[in-house]
């Protein structure tokens, strides 16, 4: 079988039933719960992971490039709204509100990824965040069907953009808290291996 990852192609081997096992996993629940909406309009604390990893898109010469980047220091956003994917309240749209941050005053959006109901207090996660200078636009999910099925779809304009993963809670103790209560492993986020 042949994957992308960030562009580039991979042969893997995979077994066929664990394929399917992951496509119908994929498909199950990954949520907020309805009590997070009391944030729009206040502040949220993103502690940033490197996860998967970032990546930083940028113009070139010739085309626009993903690029492997180093995580951003930790940031506070405002959430603006939140959203429903197919159904699920899945993120918010927001605005970095961190002083002196390299990103403040850019716009994020960040949707959660394990399997999961989640809130900012006491049921915490990681999340995907996507950074840009922009307002993003959440597209259809006929623009990549396959993709759709498993992660919200969304567009910004402008450069730089960046792609990552981050815990997010109402302030930095809560994350520090659920961490310490839940032993993570060194170098490990809640559903994602972090490099170490």
């Amino acid at each position: 079988m042949s994957l992308k990852c960030f562009g580039k192609e991979k042969q893997v081997d995979i077994d066929k039933n664990m394929h399917v096992k992951f496509r119908r996993e994929a498909k199950m629940l990954r949520a907020l719960d309805e009590s997070v909406t009391q944030y729009v309009g206040g502040r949220l604390f993103v502690k940033v992971h490197y996860g998967w990893g970032w990546q930083r898109t940028e113009p070139d010469a010739t085309a626009t490039s993903n690029q492997a980047a180093e995580a951003p220091p930790d940031f506070f956003l405002r959430v603006l709204r939140f959203f429903q994917w197919q159904g699920v309240l899945r993120g918010a749209v927001a605005k970095i509100e961190e002083s002196g941050h390299p990103y403040d005053g850019y716009w994020a959006v960040f949707y959660t990824r394990p399997l999961g109901t989640y809130n900012f207090t006491d049921n915490i996660t990681t999340y995907s965040v996507q950074v840009g200078p922009d307002e993003p636009i959440m597209l259809d999910p006929s623009a990549d069907p396959e993709l759709a099925e498993y992660w919200p779809l969304w567009e910004f304009s402008g450069v730089p953009q960046l792609l990552g993963f981050g815990m997010i809670a109402v302030a930095p103790d809560c994350v520090d808290r659920w961490e310490q209560e839940h032993t993570l492993k060194p170098g490990q986020a809640h559903g994602l291996m972090q490099r170490t």
